[in-house]
């Protein structure tokens, strides 16, 4: 059984009405995220993917202040949020994660230490890279690493990017936690100062990522 708190992190958008759509995201790479969950929020995929009845949650939203469109999407993140967990029969805490659209390295780097107050021990965690100014994926994921690092038995659920094609009205959702763990490989790699660290690199990718249409010309 599982014991640990699973605990789900995710950005307010900005965007105005008009902006968001409310979608259903495809998912070939991991059956939780292809739940068919009609939603503005792809971080709302994981929660009804990841979540069962009877648990109690986390969820920790980062939201600008004083933005009027942050304000109105909240609300409606809120009427999503509670009609799946009506629908699933869950509870949970949500902790509202405040930040600015000053883009100052010390606003940046408030944020950052706001974020890993809000993480514990005996965690799981879970979050929806959309979303926010462009560094707030990168604070996120510093955030996420700590967690991984000096928390006590808590780990990585699930790291998610839902993607909407405005040409074709196609969304998918993309797991992109082997990213997070492959960062963790290549500092592993440097901490021990590995000889030969690019061969070891393609023994771990393998030939299965090679990408002829990706070739570097």
């Amino acid at each position: 059984m599982n014991t640990k708190t699973k605990h789900f992190y995710g950005v307010i958008p900005m965007q105005p009405e008009n902006g968001l759509y409310s979608v259903v995201y495809d998912c070939k790479e991991n059956s939780k995220l292809d739940n068919k969950l009609e939603t503005f929020f792809p971080g709302l995929v994981a929660i009804n993917g990841y979540v069962e009845k009877g648990e109690h949650i986390k969820i920790s939203a980062i939201k600008v202040s004083d933005h009027d469109n942050s304000e109105m999407n909240y609300q409606k993140f809120l009427g999503e949020l509670n009609k799946i967990s009506s629908e699933k029969g869950f509870t949970y805490d949500l902790e509202i994660i405040k930040t600015s659209e000053d883009l100052a390295i010390k606003k940046n780097l408030s944020l950052f230490k706001k974020l890993i107050k809000s993480v514990g021990n005996d965690e799981e965690l879970y979050a929806s890279i959309n979303y926010g100014f462009k560094p707030t994926p990168i604070i996120l994921s510093m955030a996420l690493n700590y967690a991984y690092q000096i928390c006590e038995n808590t780990d990585i659920g699930c790291i998610l990017y839902g993607q909407f094609n405005h040409v074709t009205k196609k969304s998918t959702i993309y797991d992109t936690t082997a990213l997070f763990y492959m960062d963790g490989i290549v500092n592993t790699l440097a901490k021990n100062k590995v000889k030969d660290s690019s061969k070891m690199m393609d023994f771990v990718l393998g030939e299965e990522y090679d990408d002829d249409d990706d070739e570097i010309n």
